[in-house]
């Protein structure tokens, strides 16, 4: 399962959680590895950051989150090569190559880029 930061970023924000990122932290909290990016921790802790000053979340959460998925089994790599998101983004009409904010989480985009992502990691 490859996890993104917008992802992660749900579950420390109540006003952004829904059925479906409470079905992936669960999932990720039983034997199944997650993967990410490596630029993922970067991305989640600033997504944490951004919450603090715009003062959604207090310290103390703030803190209580990020122990939380230190925990968790979400290992950090880096893609093979990036040229695959761009490859594919452009057959299938993408004009973008990251996810705008507030775009839906499941769009055909962030989609693309997860499992090319993912397809590198196996390679």
């Amino acid at each position: 399962m490859v996890v993104d930061s917008s992802l992660a970023a749900s579950w420390c924000f109540p006003d952004e959680r829904t059925d479906y990122t409470n079905a992936i932290l669960q999932a990720i909290s039983a034997p199944l590895e997650a993967v990410a990016p490596r630029l993922w921790a970067y991305e989640v802790r600033n997504a944490v950051l951004m919450g603090l000053r715009r003062k959604r979340i207090t310290h103390a959460d703030a803190l209580e989150f990020l122990e939380s998925i230190e925990g968790r089994p979400i290992r950090l790599a880096d893609p093979v090569s990036d040229d695959g998101v761009f490859s594919l983004a452009g057959r299938h009409g993408q004009d973008e190559v990251l996810p705008r904010v507030g775009a839906p989480r499941r769009s055909p985009f962030v989609c693309l880029a997860a499992v090319t992502y993912s397809r590198h990691l196996h390679q």
